[in-house]
């Protein structure tokens, strides 16, 4: 399937064409906490989601207001841009990047203290960049999280990362339920063998769009099934 963010602008607001009505109609409607915030880079996966052995299903990127100066930083912008389009860069995952210019980004100190048990028993971060990716339901950041009214065109090629790792003799376990960036820990729910897996954090029932039609916020089930109809 072809990457739609390899067509994001160069310049904000940063939303693909494809997306910009809906974005628009939803902001014209949302509180202050629900708003798309369109003047940073989206986030919609994080890391090498094609080949990593675990994903992390995430809602949507946050956003804190400390983020637009590093976003503003071309260097940053850059790595974050290179994660958009899968492009070869010096660590995986922008955000456990050993350059301390990334590292002390608020993702890179966010990602750094959810992952910090992880990193440890591994031994390095890079390792575990490679080894874990992130796919968020939609890529655009706001403070908290809410449904949009229907699917947008650029959450069909997470949805399909996602289904490839599936496909690709994944085995999926789920985590437990969180709100986004929460940090909540996943219990391992896996079921034998397998030398890649799934791991599936945050609300997954959120994780229920559909090829075509509306969004559904009671998708529990449905999204449970997709994610283990491998294992």
């Amino acid at each position: 399937m072809r990457n739609p963010w390899a067509e994001l602008p160069d310049r904000a607001p940063y939303v693909l064409k494809s997306d910009a009505a809906t974005v628009s109609a939803f902001n014209r409607v949302a509180g202050s906490k629900t708003r798309l915030r369109t003047h940073i880079l989206p986030e919609p996966f994080l890391g090498k989601p094609r080949t990593a052995r675990v994903l992390l299903l995430q809602l949507n990127p946050g956003f804190a207001g400390s983020e637009v100066r590093w976003h503003q930083r071309p260097d940053f912008a850059r790595v974050l841009r290179a994660n958009l389009t899968h492009s070869a860069c010096d660590c995986a995952n922008p955000y456990l990047d050993p350059s301390p210019a990334l590292a002390r980004s608020p993702g890179g100190t966010w990602w750094r203290s959810r992952l910090r048990r992880v990193i440890e028993e591994v031994g390095d971060a890079s390792r575990v960049a490679r080894r874990l990716a992130v796919v968020e339901f939609h890529g655009y950041h706001s403070p908290n999280f809410r449904l949009l009214p229907v699917t947008l065109p650029s959450q069909r090629y997470g949805f399909w990362l996602v289904r490839r790792a599936i496909d690709r003799d994944a085995r999926a376990r789920h985590g437990s339920v969180g709100s986004p960036r929460s940090g909540s820990p996943a219990r391992d729910g896996s079921r034998g063998g397998g030398s890649r897996r799934v791991l599936v954090v945050g609300r997954a029932g959120s994780w229920a769009g559909r090829s075509s039609g509306e969004q559904r916020a009671d998708g529990a089930s449905r999204s449970q099934s997709w994610v283990t109809r491998s294992a």
